[in-house]
């Protein structure tokens, strides 16, 4: 005791002596620091103990914090969480940890999660999460994920899910924690009460189910407004008590649905036995069902349009196609348009087709109330009116009923075609010769290939004009070749580079397709059931849609931003380096669930392609020492749909 006495006087007294010596620079430095930044992070370290009730701006990253309390978000406050999450540390004797973002408050996860741990003692896994009040805000981006069971309710609140996910344990997760699995392997209920949520390429999916019991549907009551882009909502058709899970609206609240996929698994198999996955409770509700058009515009020659303008009307009338969520006005709503990326006129007008000649449009197709139940008022037969300069074409498409929502319900393809329109204005330059150059060649109009070509240690520049109003466009026409070694294509401006049916591109040894230009990218596109697609050792600056007959793709580089594979034959796509690419999908699929469509070896696939790679139909697809963003270890959820066989080496 004495000898720890005089320890600590020793210690006092150093103390004293460095605080004299050492106050002015402290004061020096004090004096010299900059005012305290909003965006700070309170808690250092990877434990919340207690309590934490927020009232200013908290940034935090990097962490996945073990919470043992209750964390309260109130008005003023932020709480964003970037790369790490909040994992609430519960068990039977702390069972009233929760999660609260009340009024004025905001809690973002941005690539985040909000998790209960499992390998507590005596664990209670159920979390009460609420959002509620007036300007409450709550945000997920960037492959965020809520994973509990218990409740997630909002009240006057904002909700906005961007490319996120909201899920439940797997059973494998709670094997041998001696809970009730069945009532724990869930998704959190989800009452949304006076809130406006959004869903942009994200799943809503494990909603809760208990054999026998109560089973949860997602509820919208007192004026909730649901829109849902591109995404998942883990409703379905199922007869069995306890399962069956419905999306619900009260005579005061709606739901827009573009695009929105559902549970199939838990089909009943006649459907006599189905019930509803979207339910209008009371008169005045609606479940507004749009699915997409892509619309594509090309000339007389198969070349894409630009600037032409779609219009869509209803068939047989002549009643122009109507949104819902804007009143029934004839343009999308402002959230729409910002989903597209488009305008509401103007030369980036949402139904003006872009310089791929393609257009995506949303059109209203089906109304779900509580007078058409169990099934909607439908009307998916549309007609398309396509204008241009003097010339106009059109075209129709038909969109299945529901219950019918697939993704391939979803999404239709139409292509329409001037007949007497080239959009070619400075004529076209034919080479139906065979010949091999060596170095570099230029062209000043559209160059169309019939013959056979080989450039080596060149390349081809397009001269598009000064003021690029003299597009141009480089074709391989049927029976044509193009071969480039250690040569470039590029131009002055974007440049639309089209391999046609019976056509052939083979490029290698450090070629480039360097189409794009001036901040803008040009394309690469390949049509037809015989065309092929040979490339190697190349790097391709361009948006890249191979719909063709074949397309073998090795050791090359793509700067983007899309890359769409669909063709007849099995797509081999090695060591591509994907550094620009933003958008991709890959569809190859041959209907035969035996052979192999698309074979994909030693690339790797970021966040963002990730959460892009979705298989569906009869694909077999191989992937050999491919990576993926896989931060949970379960690579296949979400990527895997329909019939679809993924293999990995």
């Amino acid at each position: 005791m004495s000898s720890r006495a005089g320890r600590n006087a020793r210690a006092l007294t150093l103390l004293i002596v460095w605080s004299v010596a050492l106050g002015a620079l402290f004061a020096t430095i004090l004096a010299l620091a900059p005012a305290a930044r909003a965006g700070t992070c309170d808690q250092v370290g990877g434990v919340i103990t207690g309590d934490w009730t927020i009232t200013n701006t908290q940034e935090c990253s990097g962490i996945l914090y073990s919470v043992d309390g209750t964390i309260t978000i109130n008005s003023g406050g932020s709480l964003t969480l970037t790369d790490g999450g909040l994992s609430f540390s519960k068990d039977t004797s702390h069972e009233g940890y929760a999660l609260n973002v009340n009024a004025g408050g905001e809690l973002v996860l941005d690539n985040s999660i909000v998790t209960t741990q499992t390998d507590s003692i005596s664990p209670f896994l159920k979390l009460a999460f609420t959002v509620s009040g007036a300007s409450s805000r709550f945000t997920m981006k960037n492959g965020a994920s809520l994973k509990f069971p218990g409740w997630f309710n909002a009240t006057s609140a904002t909700i906005n899910v961007t490319d996120s996910r909201i899920t439940g344990f797997t059973d494998s997760e709670l094997s041998g924690l001696g809970i009730n699995t069945d009532d724990n392997n869930d998704a959190p209920l989800m009452a949304w009460s006076t809130t406006t949520a959004s869903l942009y390429r994200s799943r809503i999916e494990r909603l809760y189910e208990y054999a026998g019991g109560t089973p949860g549907s997602v509820l919208l009551t007192a004026t909730s407004n649901l829109y849902s882009y591109d995404s998942y909502v883990g409703v379905d058709y199922s007869n069995l008590a306890g399962i069956h899970n419905e999306l619900r609206v009260d005579g005061t609240s709606n739901a827009y649905l573009y695009n929105v996929t559902i549970e199939r698994a838990q089909d009943p198999a006649a459907k006599v036995d189905w019930l509803p996955a979207f339910r209008p409770t009371a008169a005045g509700g609606n479940v507004d069902l749009m699915r997409w058009l892509y619309a594509t515009v090309v000339d007389s020659s198969g070349i894409p349009v630009s600037g032409a303008t779609v219009w869509s009307t209803l068939s047989p009338s002549s009643t122009t196609a109507q949104y819902p969520d804007n009143a029934l006005a004839t343009t999308p709503t402002s959230r729409t348009l910002w989903y597209l990326g488009r305008t509401a006129s103007g030369t980036n007008a949402w139904n003006r087709t872009d310089s791929d000649g393609l257009a995506l449009i949303p059109l209203f197709t089906d109304q779900i109330t509580t007078a058409s139940l169990p099934n909607a008022e439908s009307f998916g037969n549309y007609h398309q009116q396509v204008t241009y300069a003097a010339s106009s074409t059109s075209g129709d498409e038909f969109y299945d009923p529901y219950p019918a929502v697939s993704a391939a319900n979803n999404s239709k393809s139409v292509r329409m075609s001037f007949s007497n329109l080239q959009v070619c204005p400075t004529g076209v330059t034919a080479w139906s010769f065979d010949r091999q150059i060596v170095g570099s060649v230029s062209v000043s109009s559209c160059l169309e290939i019939s013959g056979s070509v080989s450039i080596t240690d060149g390349g081809l520049y397009v001269d598009q004009g000064s003021d690029g109003n003299s597009r141009a466009y480089v074709k391989i026409l049927s029976g044509g070749q193009l071969t480039l070694v250690n040569a470039t294509v590029w131009s002055n401006y974007p440049l639309a580079f089209y391999v046609a049916n019976g056509g052939t591109l083979v490029a290698s040894r450090g070629s480039a397709l360097t189409l794009a230009a001036r901040g803008s990218p040009g394309m690469l596109r390949e049509e037809g059931p015989t065309s092929n697609v040979t490339i190697s050792d190349t790097t391709i600056d361009a948006n890249v849609t191979l719909f063709g007959g074949s397309a073998t793709l090795v050791r090359d580089s793509f700067l983007g931003p899309g890359l769409w594979i669909d063709t007849v034959q099995t797509t081999h796509l090695w060591d591509a380096t994907l550094t620009g690419v933003t958008t991709l999908a890959f569809m190859t699929d041959d209907g035969n669930a035996n052979t192999v469509d698309l074979d994909i070896r030693n690339t790797t696939f970021n966040q963002v392609h990730t959460s892009q790679l979705v298989f569906g139909g009869t694909q077999n697809v191989q992937l050999t020492s491919v990576q993926t963003f896989d931060p949970n270890g379960s690579w296949w959820v979400g990527m895997i749909t329909g019939g679809a066989q993924v293999s990995r080496y």
